[in-house]
């Protein structure tokens, strides 16, 4: 009798067991996280004889799975057309388990290297059981307003899980396709290039001179005009001496080149 008992409660607790593991590969199956994935875009309201990168971060932070990373350039050919995207390919970040972040930063690079214009925000993310719904903070910068695309800044696109297309968007999103993800668009300040500067007229202006005490020769008042190599400066203050012409705008005006 006692080895019946036993018996039975061996089949029994593996039953349970086994009921027990099938049932959570049931809820692995149908998929408890939403996936993160990204498109970033840039578009342009000016043009440029000049060649511009688009740097992207896209980092996600998530209670359960850590952090992930991503890091893309996009080119931006010179004499651009207006109002074209200039998309990078879409960045699969993994799954998120609920109430993460999608942090995106935009930086448009010029031809030196110098920052055009740039933009740090992020994106709320519910991937509770796979709802996968985004919202932006637009950080006062929505580019969009009903479905149309109204100015500078940054909106979001995306199709969700019923086929339903929203586009040119700050607000948010439920339940964005899995296989889709987001498009998220920055669109940067018009950038409008310096004037290039006059040249000077150097014409009769002497060169500065190191400062001499005996005899004061280099010793500046406010107005004086030298030159320096290749340039043309001006005095800012009086008694001036020992200062080089372009190590201190504080002491000297930079005028402009030499004609």
């Amino acid at each position: 009798m006692k080895k019946r008992l036993i018996v039975a409660a061996i089949i029994s607790t593996f039953t349970l067991s086994n009921a027990f593991a099938l049932d959570n590969n049931d809820v692995e199956a149908k998929g408890t996280r939403g996936d993160v994935k990204v498109t970033p875009c840039i578009q342009l309201v000016d043009t440029q004889t000049f060649e511009r990168t688009a740097n992207v971060l896209i980092s996600t932070v998530d209670t359960r799975q850590g952090q992930s990373r991503n890091s893309i350039s996009i080119p931006i050919p010179a004499n651009n057309d207006i109002n074209q995207n200039y998309c990078a390919s879409k960045q699969d970040l993994g799954d998120m388990n609920a109430d993460g972040l999608v942090n995106i930063s935009f930086d448009v690079k010029g031809e030196k290297g110098e920052t055009l214009d740039d933009i740090s925000t992020y994106s709320t993310f519910n991937g509770q059981n796979a709802n996968n719904d985004w919202d932006i903070a637009e950080q006062g910068r929505c580019a969009a307003a009903s479905n149309t695309v109204v100015g500078e800044g940054i909106f979001m696109s995306a199709r969700d899980e019923n086929n339903n297309y929203y586009y040119n968007t700050c607000n948010k999103i439920y339940n964005v396709d899995d296989d889709d993800g987001v498009t998220i668009t920055f669109i940067p300040t018009e950038y409008t290039p310096d004037e290039p500067e006059e040249p000077g007229i150097c014409e009769d202006v002497e060169a500065w001179v190191d400062y001499d005490q005996p005899t004061s020769v280099g010793l500046y008042q406010k107005g004086d005009r030298v030159t320096h190599d290749g340039g043309l400066y001006e005095s800012l203050v009086n008694n001036l001496h020992t200062i080089e012409p372009g190590t201190s705008g504080e002491y000297w005006d930079y005028i402009g080149p030499c004609s």
